[in-house]
């Protein structure tokens, strides 16, 4: 389980930077070699949702995230997600709650904050 636990947070890490510079195909391999074990299956459905984000495939990104968010109670990062693809989908109360819900787990976290302002902002303009 140790080593478990520590080839799940380099290959996290793998996907995080090759995310952070749009090598969504490395991302890919990455989800997959996490879906490969029943353990980390939640990990990979987790980039496999950002990847379907990045693709403009929201649907299947609020499936894959509600999906891994249902395991990974807890998770800020993984409801931060899953609140940016509601948005992105329109479902602007699902993502409201979302947000909401990262800043009771993480204060201070900065985007969720915004993420709440810009849902604000998106009902101003429907009511104008």
């Amino acid at each position: 389980p140790a080593g478990l636990v520590r080839n799940i947070a380099v290959i996290g890490e793998m996907a995080e930077c090759a995310f952070k510079f749009g090598m969504l195909e490395r991302v890919k391999e990455y989800a997959k070699q996490l879906a490969s074990n029943e353990r980390v299956t939640a990990h990979g459905m987790m980039w496999t949702g950002r990847v379907a984000f990045e693709e403009g495939h929201y649907e299947e990104a609020v499936r894959l995230l509600q999906q891994a968010s249902s395991i990974m109670k807890g998770s800020a990062p993984v409801v931060l997600y899953l609140a940016e693809a509601l948005m992105r989908k329109g479902d602007i109360a699902a993502a409201r709650a979302a947000f909401q819900k990262v800043t009771e787990m993480s204060p201070t976290n900065h985007a969720a904050q915004v993420g709440l302002q810009k849902l604000a902002s998106l009902e101003q303009l429907s009511q104008a």
